[in-house]
């Protein structure tokens, strides 16, 4: 017999991982030697090389241990080797970390764009959380292809500048042995107000993290008030709010969530504008003062020599319904995003430039004209940010402004005229206009509540954008046997770039057993089948969460299985009564089509059939 691992010339010792390092603590961990020697191992000995020589013991179940009372920022080494009643085996290469807390993240990130590369600079942390900073990592889209890692004693990075035009985003972090920082993000936010953090009186505090930048907006006349869900201000239409010049110049991005709850109190009120001070206005965003007091609304800005620059008309705002808008400008294009999505794009050439004046929230640039409404975020950036960036911000703070589940697509037979397009009758502005007939005749039904899907006909309309978080809802009877061969459907996205968002169709050739899902990854993922009735109408809903696929009938859920990855939008559109890509069609009839970017509740999915099952006659 031998000591463990003595058998094997290499990789026969435990291997010690790399420490979970914490506040004047490390906690070790390893995995077991390849091979005993012929006898178990009876302890793991962890033995420290510098700067002392303790030496922890454990027993040969354990393969962890944590050591204590350590001083923070200072090297500590350590190696691993198991024993058994032969002796002591070879020790692990050692590792050396310190104890500590993760740094605070990096200050004053500018970017250098030049004809052909991008130079950023940054000043280090203001604190290292007493661990030595050891690299900072850089993440960029748009230029950087993946990340990269550039020593703590350099304070900047060039990059080939491969695109720009749509955005160039940088992400960066201060990394210690503890982990890493905040990051850090460029273009830089000079000021970012968000409701939900406001105490409801004095300055409404600047939560950027840009170094230099002001201390926050103040209430320039009426009452600071906050909603009852506490993400909004309330802007009643006779208050507004000031925040100093924040010299945005002449490439810029702002973000806001915003919901109207009413007529403004005169043309041109706005979200947030430069005030007019006898030259340019850096920046706008909120009612044309070239249209009507209520509308339409759109970014824009006015050049030194005297001429508005306006972007993307966004259709007028329904009262009480909460949206994401983003305005960006590179120096040539305007682009307008509506709740993540490119609306619109207006080259104009004009040249965007700082007054030198504060802004406002809440009021136009220049008179006593203000908006009814409340605002929850406002961020503007020093720089253009990417399509990327403004989706993943509006994604990741969507769940606070909750529209109490406004749909993207709302196609309704009742309502429909009986020719052309059939109308979407979602209120969210920059949806799609509707459904067209792709194939077939229009009909509709006696009763006037269905579209007739003849086993030759099929519908269209305009990709949505789903995403991973989906609801479909359909009204559907089925009154004969598809046609035309496999996986015939009631509603799918067309099959594109080797993925389906969403689908609801029979399953395979195994008519009538309904199932709804997506394809990804080479796979169907699909719900609970459900045996569909003929000459029945009945409410299908399926909805998915980024794990749960969960089917509804008639408002009640069948059945749940479980898939944890990612619904992914094709970028194409979608068909009605007809396959994603062949010519399999459904016999029935349609008599709506709901699709929502977010995850009904089951409550609020029985609500909605009981809400309309009188429609149908159930």
């Amino acid at each position: 017999m031998s000591v463990p691992g003595s058998i094997l010339l290499t990789n026969n010792n435990p291997e010690l991982i790399r420490p979970y390092c914490t506040n004047e603590s490390l906690q070790f961990y390893w995995t077991t030697p390849i091979s005993d020697g012929g006898s178990p191992v009876t302890n793991y000995i962890l033995h420290e090389l510098s700067p002392g020589t303790t030496t922890n013991v454990v027993g040969p179940s354990t393969f962890t241990t944590r050591v204590a009372s350590l001083t923070n920022g200072t090297d500590y080494s350590y190696e691993i080797a198991a024993s058994n009643v032969n002796g002591i085996g070879p020790y692990s290469p050692f590792r050396t970390v310190q104890p500590g807390n993760k740094p605070g993240p990096v200050r004053s990130l500018t970017a250098t764009i030049n004809s052909s590369t991008i130079t950023l600079a940054w000043s280090p942390p203001s604190s290292d959380g007493g661990a030595t900073v050891k690299w900072y990592v850089i993440k960029g889209y748009d230029s950087l292809n993946g990340s990269n890692v550039v020593n703590s004693s350099v304070h900047g990075y060039t990059t080939e500048k491969t695109y720009y035009g749509l955005g160039v985003d940088y992400f960066i972090n201060a990394v210690n042995d503890p982990g890493y920082s905040p990051t850090l993000t460029m273009p830089a936010s000079l000021i970012t107000l968000v409701a939900s953090s406001y105490s409801g009186s004095g300055i409404w505090y600047n939560s950027s993290q840009t170094s230099a930048t002001i201390e926050g907006a103040t209430l320039a006349q009426g009452t600071a008030i906050k909603n009852s869900a506490g993400n909004g201000i309330v802007l009643n239409g006779a208050n507004y709010w000031t925040f100093p010049n924040i010299q945005v110049g002449p490439l810029w991005s702002v973000l806001a969530w915003y919901k109207n709850k009413g007529e403004p109190s005169g043309i041109g009120a706005s979200i947030v504008t430069q005030e007019y001070v006898g030259g340019p206005v850096n920046l706008a965003l909120g009612y044309s003062v070239f249209g009507t007091i209520d509308g339409p609304v759109l970014g824009s800005f006015f050049t030194a020599g005297g001429t508005w620059v306006l972007g993307t008309e966004v259709t007028p705002f329904v009262n009480g319904v909460w949206n994401n808008i983003g305005i960006t400008y590179d120096g040539t294009n305007l682009r307008t995003y509506v709740n993540g999505t490119l609306l619109g794009t207006v080259a104009s050439g004009g040249v965007s430039s700082d007054a030198g004046s504060q802004y406002r929230i809440g009021s136009r640039w220049d008179q006593s004209n203000y908006l009814v409404g409340e605002i929850g975020e406002l961020a503007i950036y020093k720089g253009v940010m990417s399509p990327y960036v403004i989706e993943t911000y509006y994604n990741k703070t969507r769940s606070i402004y909750s529209n109490t589940y406004i749909p993207v697509l709302s196609l309704i037979a009742t309502s429909y005229s009986g020719s052309g397009v059939w109308q979407n009758a979602s209120p969210l502005p920059g949806t799609v206009a509707g459904a067209t007939l792709a194939s077939g005749t229009i009909a509709k039904n006696v009763e006037g509540n269905g579209i007739i899907l003849d086993g030759s006909t099929y519908w269209t309309f305009p990709n949505v954008a789903a995403g991973t978080l989906w609801t479909l809802a359909v009204w559907f009877k089925n009154t004969g046997s598809p046609v035309g061969g496999e996986w015939p459907c009631i509603l799918s996205q067309e099959f594109a770039n080797g993925v389906i968002n969403i689908f609801l169709t029979y399953y395979s050739n195994s008519y009538p057993q309904l199932q709804g899902g997506f394809f990804t990854d080479g796979a169907f993922k699909l719900g609970t089948n459900y045996s569909v009735p003929n000459n029945t109408w009945t409410y299908y809903t399926i909805t998915y969460d980024g794990n749960n696929l969960t089917t509804y009938i008639n408002g009640s859920s069948i059945g749940s299985p479980k898939y944890n990855i990612n619904s992914d939008d094709a970028g194409a559109q979608y068909r009605i009564g007809r396959r994603w890509d062949l010519e399999s069609y459904v016999i029935g009839e349609i008599g709506e089509v709901t699709i929502y970017k977010d995850v009904l509740e089951s409550p609020i999915i029985s609500q909605r059939y009981n809400a309309t099952r009188a429609t149908y006659g159930v």
